[in-house]
Formats: structure tokens, sequence, C-alpha cells
């Protein structure tokens, strides 16, 4: 496997990280992040708020690395004895159609002379069809959510969604963060926008608002830090 790439993903979420930084500052970030996707290397002489955003952005960068190399693995190798063969007709076998007998003779049904012809009725009943795929759906929801976990309040996930978030985040008190970011959303005053969530874990992936959010408060998080320690 070579140890350097081609090409590499550059999400939005890192341009809207760095896009409100003097240009000295993007420009040392984007040379970060473009050594670390390509070259799979750490930058070198890298400090404050430029650190700072490589640090949080360096998890992601990492997760594609890694599903790039498992991907140059391969997968698993074929047999070298292994042969394909395909079945073939006998020398002496025949192949046959099947034909009418001569003294066959085709039909048709007639209806009887005392028989009615009836067209079928509309169903008039609009409402037992809308009510009938309501049930089914909301049956559906139900049936659901007894296959998934519930990793926060009223956040529900299946367990091979959660290995993938975990492999997005990068860290378990990553992902934890933005699980309690989408709970808390849920229980102030969203409840209708929440409830139509098709499916929690497409709103927790990369790029959407909850990992985009949690970007945020971290570089908040970070440059309080740094304050506060005299950077």
């Amino acid at each position: 496997m070579t140890d350097k790439k081609d090409s590499f993903i550059f999400y939005r979420s890192f341009y809207e990280s760095i896009k409100e930084l003097d240009d000295n500052t993007q420009l040392k970030i984007f040379k970060a992040i473009v050594e670390k996707g390509l070259d799979f290397k750490d930058p070198e002489n890298i400090e404050g708020i430029s650190k700072v955003i490589y640090t949080l952005i360096k998890p992601q960068l990492e997760a594609n690395n890694k599903r790039y190399i498992n991907g140059c693995s391969g997968g698993r190798p074929k047999e070298n004895n292994q042969r394909i063969t395909e079945k073939k007709p006998k020398d002496n076998q025949k192949i046959t159609e099947k034909k009418p007998k001569d003294n066959q003779k085709i039909t048709e049904k007639k209806p009887k002379d005392n028989q009615k012809i009836t067209k079928p009725k509309a169903n008039n009943n609009v409402n037992d069809n809308v009510n009938v795929n309501v049930n089914d759906n909301v049956n559906d929801n139900v049936n659901d959510k007894k296959n998934k976990r519930e990793y926060k309040d009223n956040v529900f996930l299946f367990s091979e969604e959660y290995e993938n978030l975990l492999d997005l985040y990068g860290s378990e008190e990553r992902l934890n963060s933005a699980l309690e970011i989408l709970s808390d959303y849920s229980q102030n005053g969203n409840k209708k926008i929440f409830e139509g969530y098709k499916s929690h874990y497409l709103v927790l992936k990369k790029n959407g608002w909850v990992y985009n959010r949690l970007l945020e408060n971290e570089i908040i998080e970070k440059r309080k830090q740094q304050q506060q320690g005299g950077w």
C-alpha cells in the first residue's frame, strides 16, 4: 500500500470552521489538512488557534484514512484451483418443445344464459384506505424502534449505525456530545420537527446540523481555554 493518496474529501464543515479567520491562519490550517489528508502526516510548528481547529478536524481525516487503508487491503483472495464450469447438455440430449395435440380444441368460457354480468363498484370510503395506510406507517415506526436502542433520551439507533457514527466522530466522548445535542433539541419545544425525522442516524451524519453544532461548540470551548490559559 502506498503511503500517499491522490485525493481526499474536504468537507464543508472544514470551510465553515476557518472562513472567519484571517488569511494567514486559514492557510496554515488548510496546509495541515492537506498534509494529513494526502500524506498521512501531522503538521509541524502549528500552534494557537490553528492547532485548535486542526485538532478538531483531525479525527475525521484519520477516519477517512483508515477507510482508505482498509480498502487498499483488498478482499478475500480467490483460490488458485477454483474453476468455473458451465453445465452443458449431453450429446444425445434433445431439446423438445411441447406442442398441442391435433385433436385439442381451444374453448373460451362464456357466461350462462341466466348469469348476470356485474361491474365492480368504486370504493367511496376513502377514509378507510387512509386510516389503513396511516396505521401501517405507525406500526412500522413502532416496530422499528423496538429493534433500535435508545442511546440518549428520544434518540434511537441500530447498533451498526452507532458503530458507524463512532468511527465518524472519532471517540465516544464526541459522539455522546452529539447525541446530547439531538436529545436536548427534542425536548426544547421542537417536538413536531423532531418527530418528522425519519432517521436519527441521518441527522447525526457528517455535514448535518448536529455535526456542525458540535464542531462550533468545541471551537468555542477551545477559545475559552485559550483565553484562560493566556495563549
